[in-house]
């Protein structure tokens, strides 16, 4: 009888570099789940605004951007949807969100955002599954 074991881990290793793959094709569907849902929620916050009729160009100062970072240990994407303080009327839009002594807030941008948070959801799902149909998995 033998004092040694052996073990075949040749489809874990294929297993584990599939799955890497998978993360790799993942990120890149998740940046642009990220854009597409921060393009949205600028547009329904845009339209919230607009029925202003004391900030008739607060519309065109909500902006977003987006930075994704990939590095070894782990990556990040982030959007920032928001007011523009360099744009017409963007830096009243502090006051049309939250609101001052002599108004209500809007909360067109809170609006924004939970309009466009099921469709943010279904976007991930689907950034991810595609990777992993991609990947064969």
């Amino acid at each position: 009888m033998s004092d040694s074991m052996n073990f075949d881990f040749s489809e874990l290793n294929t297993l584990a570099a599939d799955l890497g793959d998978v993360a790799d094709d993942a990120g890149k569907n998740i940046v642009q789940a990220v854009t597409g849902s921060a393009r949205q929620t600028q547009k329904e916050w845009r339209r919230n605004v607009g029925s202003s009729k004391h900030f008739p160009r607060l519309a065109g100062a909500v902006t977003y951007d987006v930075e994704s970072n990939a590095a070894v240990t782990g990556s990040s994407v982030s959007a920032e949807i928001g007011y523009d303080r360099s744009r017409p009327q963007g830096p009243l839009g502090h006051i049309a969100e939250y609101g001052d002594l002599g108004s209500a807030p809007r909360s067109d941008g809170q609006h924004a955002l939970e309009a466009t948070q099921e469709d943010f959801v279904r976007g991930l799902i689907k950034a991810t599954a595609d990777a992993e149909k991609r990947n064969n998995l």
